[in-house]
């Protein structure tokens, strides 16, 4: 169900809460500008996984720029936009049933999670009822050649349960929107699964409160396991979880994008997946494939860690060392340069009589592990040294370290200098 052929990835975005602008510090870190067919925007698409509306209490958003926004995505093609449980409250909020009485009931708690939307479109007004009409039209799921999205759960028995009752674009008739909100009809049971995911009752007298503060007796079911089990189903993104902690998959086959955006602190997620997805080589569930901002470097975060211990480690050495020299110290410092640009070298420098001074920084560290490490320990300096610091990535380096601090440990040794014991 791609609008364009030339569409390479797809963008799937979390629940955004009326975040305005963390969508578009999202957008930009994602180089998708519509107005630079270079860009991302070019050859991308977005899908919107629902819940775009009613900001958490405290923490305003921009509900109708927000709005606008992606409406105007979603109409010229950029973008696709799914039904979440908040635009289908939304939709019950202002469906009145009977006089006085509405689908989804003007509680006081009702009211509280919906008062910042209807404080931004003015309850009643021809702007509420713009806003409620396109999310009608919003579709509950969407399915591409290799994947599928939907808010809250894909469970195929409801899902061809509910098609008769929808659009061919996957929305909800127009005659059945009461219906959706009647317990006592089929299809009310089917909205609260996709759009709100399965739950089972607690044993009696068990609850707990989520985190809205509303006392529960149900727990919701992590139906995803029970999907990975299933032979060639498509892997589906999903949101409405409000997960925490890094962003990774909620199983093999499936990967929420909803992290609590609303929220300040926490980040509004994307997921991208690479078009065609139907190549073996290609791992749907993949940590690497989150996109937000300010995501953090795994790999350079463990890199700075591992420069940390040596750092620690060589603070340890230069208390045992004297600061002067002794005689074998000065010739020993002569041969560690030597063997530095001659035998590591992970530069490759050929002209070696004008860069003897290209591996001079590295010299002190070499000597002290030279004098109270071992081989295992000088190796892992001198490849952490060419891998982190001078930041190559060489064929067998791991080797080639180790048989330079092999050299250098055994000069240390035959001049008396090492103090290990261990080779």
């Amino acid at each position: 169900m791609l609008n364009n052929d030339h569409v390479k990835r797809l963008y799937f975005i979390g629940d955004i809460h009326a975040q305005y602008n963390k969508l578009l510090k999202l957008l930009e870190h994602l180089d998708f500008d519509i107005d630079d067919l270079e860009s991302n925007a070019g050859n991308a698409q977005l899908v919107f996984i629902g819940d775009l509306i009613d900001s958490e209490p405290g923490f305003d958003g921009d509900h109708l720029n927000l709005l606008r926004l992606i409406k105007h995505l979603v109409d010229n093609n950029y973008a696709y936009c799914l039904l979440g449980n908040h635009e289908f409250n939304a939709i019950g909020w202002a469906t009145e049933l009977r006089t006085g009485q509405w689908a989804r009931p003007h509680s006081a708690h009702n009211f509280k999670q919906h008062q910042s939307f209807l404080e931004a479109v003015g309850e009643g007004s021809e702007e509420h009822s713009y806003w409620i009409n396109w999310f009608k039209k919003l579709p509950f799921f969407i399915e591409f050649e290799s994947v599928r999205a939907i808010h809250a759960c894909w469970d195929e028995q409801v899902i061809s349960a509910i098609e008769p009752y929808l659009n061919e674009n996957h929305s909800l008739k127009e005659e059945y929107w009461q219906n959706a909100f009647d317990p006592n009809h089929e299809l009310f049971g089917l909205c609260e699964t996709l759009l709100k995911g399965p739950e089972y009752p607690l044993p009696k007298g068990k609850f707990f409160f989520d985190i809205t503060g509303e006392k529960r007796t149900t727990k919701r079911s992590e139906w995803w396991q029970f999907y990975d089990q299933q032979d060639d189903t498509p892997p589906v993104i999903i949101g409405h979880y409000m997960l925490s902690g890094l962003p990774q998959a909620k199983s093999k086959n499936v990967v929420c994008v909803d992290y609590n955006a609303a929220k300040a602190e926490q980040p509004l997620v994307s997921y991208q997946v690479s078009l065609p997805a139907d190549d073996q080589q290609y791992e749907f569930a993949n940590k690497s494939y989150f996109r937000y901002v300010d995501q953090p470097d795994l790999e350079d975060l463990t890199n700075q860690g591992l420069i940390s211990l040596l750092e620690l480690q060589l603070q340890l050495f230069k208390t045992f060392q004297d600061e002067h020299f002794t005689e074998n110290e000065e010739a020993f410092v002569e041969f560690l340069s030597d063997i530095l640009w001659r035998e590591w070298n992970p530069m490759a420098l050929t002209d070696l009589d004008d860069c003897r001074d290209e591996y001079s920084s590295f010299e002190e560290g070499a000597f002290l592990f030279a004098k109270y490490s071992n081989v295992a320990l000088l190796g892992a300096y001198l490849y952490l040294s060419q891998s982190i610091s001078i930041g190559l990535d060489i064929k067998n380096a791991k080797q080639k370290c180790a048989h330079v601090a092999w050299m250098l440990i055994e000069k240390a040794k035959d001049s008396g200098i090492n103090q290990n014991s261990e080779f």
